[in-house]
């Protein structure tokens, strides 16, 4: 870090490339719970999801530090397909 600030200083046209894994290679940190949701008014059933965890990374523009974001949510509780299944699937799923 030193030499990348000293070269700023100097005026260096010093390129950086991040060397690190990519997002797809860090292992999953959430953890999930099913819940069953009955609306008392209808007495209709949905299958939902608790899920928490390490949700990504922010990261400081001014320093390059990352910084974990964690957080919490429920979800429909749907079954998602394998990603062997979905064409040039990367395994990461695209939320709308």
């Amino acid at each position: 870090m030193r030499a990348l600030r000293a070269a700023e200083k100097r005026g260096d046209d010093w390129q950086f490339t991040p060397d690190g894994p990519d997002l797809g290679e860090i292992p999953s940190s959430l953890a999930s719970a099913p819940v069953k949701f009955v609306d008392v008014r209808d007495g209709s059933e949905h299958p939902l999801r608790f899920v928490a965890g390490l949700f990504g990374v922010t990261q400081e523009p001014s320093t390059g530090a990352l910084a974990p974001e964690f957080g919490w949510g429920i979800v429909h509780d749907v079954p998602l397909p394998a990603p062997a299944d979905v064409p040039g699937g990367s395994g990461l799923i695209e939320i709308e």
